[in-house]
């Protein structure tokens, strides 16, 4: 499902393990900046590889993922998401501990991936490592290709090995849509295993370069499997540290052989006009001021004569103690005006009507018309 970025997002400078591109690597060992128990033995280093492994003990390049457990090498790993990867040429691995003693934070970034038989992107994942609690957190900042069933896990392993492969937790081998967007994946030790909440709230934590790289922009429209007009508006929002935008187009899921790439664009919008009744893809990519780029996800779409009026799902990233701001969104219809009217209240947090962008009276029940003129509420 498409996924919003959250505001304010805390950003680390990072030491950078790797830079450009890079297949079947390993490095280490790297400090992880305090003791880290995993599976009942202290470590205070780790390896990293190209092929979406953290590891402890030693490192290992292995391509060829397996379940878990499995008493082959390597043992001794996390794998947020064990494929045959490359890192991308505008990618990287960083790290960074952050935090002040006994509760600091050990952040592991594969940016920019990508895979071994294709040039699309993969995305940027996280692995968190948090001190005293020994608790291990898996997220997954941008998944970029929302048509591929690689990107989201068909030919990866997810999860973690102890030190001999006799041990370990699997959360997905070789499934597709088990890894999108905004998921965060919880490890708790105890009992000499781990327990795992593949539904956990998302740490808003970016590691950046000197000159950070672009944000990750988010599309507004048209919105995913959307049936649209002719002469489509797209629409994005601003990114962090992004000098300009341009819009790629293709009937290709992967964005192959595009059948329009905009110019560099400094607004945050773009139209185009096609023939009815295609199919299309879309994705906006940001460059910050050296040319470095971050892709949005890829949306498809299509166009219509005649499209019709439909509400559109979509999900968000919610920071913990945070406020989001709700924007209800829609897909085709004629040019008058609309409401919305909420049906059903989550099962935790609060909605609020927004107030000019602040929270306003509170969503008790159901159902309620939305009030604000551009179909946003707030969720707290």
């Amino acid at each position: 499902m498409p996924f919003t970025h959250g505001q304010g997002e805390t950003e680390y400078l990072g030491n950078i393990v790797v830079s450009g591109s890079a297949d079947d690597k390993k490095w280490g060992s790297f400090p992880i900046g305090f003791d880290f128990d995993f599976f009942g033995v202290t470590h205070n280093v780790f390896w990293v590889s190209s092929n979406g492994l953290v590891m402890f003990g030693s490192g290992s390049n292995a391509f060829s993922n397996v379940s878990i457990p499995n008493g082959s090498r390597p043992d001794n790993y996390i794998a947020p998401f064990w494929d045959d990867l490359i890192i991308h040429s505008s990618g990287d691995i960083m790290y960074q501990t952050i935090g002040a003693a006994p509760n600091r934070k050990l952040v592991i970034q594969f940016s920019n991936m990508s895979f071994w038989t294709t040039t699309v992107l993969l995305g940027t994942i996280q692995v968190i490592l948090y001190e005293g609690s020994n608790n291990i957190q898996m997220q997954y900042n941008s998944i970029i290709d929302l048509s591929s069933d690689r990107a989201s896990g068909a030919e990866a392993t997810v999860g973690l090995e102890d030190s001999d492969g006799t041990g370990g937790v699997l959360c997905s081998y070789n499934s597709a849509g088990y890894i999108y967007s905004g998921r965060a994946i919880l490890f708790t030790p105890g009992g000499g295993t781990y327990t795992f909440d593949d539904n956990a709230l998302f740490e808003n934590i970016l590691l950046v370069d000197v000159i950070p790289r672009a944000g990750f922009p988010n599309q507004v429209s048209p919105f995913h499997n959307s049936i649209v007009g002719e002469t489509v508006t797209f629409l994005w929002e601003a990114a962090s540290h992004a000098s300009s935008y341009f819009v790629l187009i293709s009937q290709n899921a992967d964005l192959s052989n595009p059948v329009h790439t905009s110019a560099d664009l400094t607004t945050l919008s773009y139209e185009f006009t096609f023939p009815p009744d295609q199919s299309y893809y879309w994705s906006v990519i940001a460059k910050n001021s050296t040319g470095d780029e971050s892709s949005s996800e890829i949306w498809s779409f299509q166009t219509s004569s005649s499209p019709p009026f439909l509400a559109v799902p979509q999900s968000i990233q919610l920071a913990q103690g945070a406020l989001q701001i709700l924007a209800l969104k829609y897909t085709g219809g004629d040019a008058g005006s609309k409401t919305a009217t909420v049906s059903s209240l989550p099962g935790e947090g609060v909605l609020y009507q927004s107030a000019g962008g602040i929270p306003g009276a509170q969503i008790a029940t159901v159902p309620t018309d939305v009030t604000d003129a551009s179909l946003n509420v707030i969720y707290s």
